[in-house]
């Protein structure tokens, strides 16, 4: 059985607050959005022409819990 995962609250997040026009949910398992996190910064990697990170290369695992609201 899997480890539980915490949850981040996502306006927290310096991204959300500047780039952000809605949020969807207030909280979000931790895996999903590090994982959301390093598929963006590889793109952002990818529009200043530099080569990805080895953590933004490797994709992750996707986490089949669901997001909930608190």
């Amino acid at each position: 059985m899997e480890a539980p995962v915490e949850d981040v609250r996502l306006p927290d997040l310096e991204t959300i607050r500047r780039f952000s026009i809605a949020v969807r949910s207030e909280h979000a398992p931790a895996e999903q959005v590090l994982e959301a996190l390093e598929m963006d910064l590889q793109k952002v990697q990818q529009a200043l022409g530099r080569r990805p990170t080895r953590a933004a290369a490797t994709p992750r695992t996707r986490s089949t819990r669901s997001t909930r609201s608190r």
